[in-house]
């Protein structure tokens, strides 16, 4: 039995109605198949429509962390600045918030933080800051909350990537990287690239 043309008829089918609430979950099932055209349509919708979609839950959790970095790192991200690049990182994290806390730090490292308003960098800095204290308190068995009690600690590489990141973020802002970011710093680019793609 040859499934080609029935595959190729219904991607063609999907394709032609696809719409934006089911890009992120056909993109993720096209990849799986192998249906290249399909997957780069499922994206082109996601960067039309992201401004609406990053307040879609179900887009959100269907959203896989590859996919996420390749809507970061595209051209045609229909975005008006990159503080709504930031506003959908936060947003994608939320949906699923203990799976994806790791994530910030390296889709963080995708953004310009040159085009990043003063403000929403700082509010962002904070984040950062307090999750890389987070993580040095529960390296050493001490907890941020009572709800850190049962989480188990970031691995080392992204331990080291946060407060890289941490650091990066305050040299921009031009101020002093919080003590905790400090020492742990190292790495970058690559350890953003090896979260997201175990992420």
């Amino acid at each position: 039995l040859d499934v080609a043309p029935l595959r190729a008829r219904s991607a063609g089918w999907i394709r032609d109605n696809l719409t934006p609430r089911d890009c992120a979950r056909v993109w993720g099932m096209a990849e799986q198949l192998c249906v290249a055209s399909l997957a780069q349509r499922a994206r082109e919708v996601a960067c039309d429509h992201v401004l609406t979609l990053r307040h879609d839950e179900a887009f959100l959790l269907q959203l896989q962390p590859q996919h996420m970095l390749e809507l970061l790192q595209s051209d045609f991200l229909c975005i008006n600045s990159e503080d709504e690049a930031v506003e959908l990182i936060r947003a994608w994290i939320q949906a699923d918030a203990e799976a994806r806390r790791a994530l910030l730090a390296p889709l963080t490292l995708r953004i310009r933080f040159t085009a990043v308003s003063p403000g929403v960098a700082a509010e962002l800095l904070q984040q950062l800051a307090a999750d890389c204290e987070r993580e040095s308190r529960r390296a050493v068995g001490v907890a941020w909350s009572p709800a850190d009690v049962p989480c188990q600690p970031l691995a080392p590489s992204r331990q080291s990537l946060l407060a890289s990141t941490v650091v990066a973020l305050s040299s921009f802002l031009g101020v002093p990287p919080p003590v905790s970011a400090v020492g742990g710093a190292g790495g970058g680019e690559q350890q953003a690239e090896a979260s997201l793609a175990g992420g």
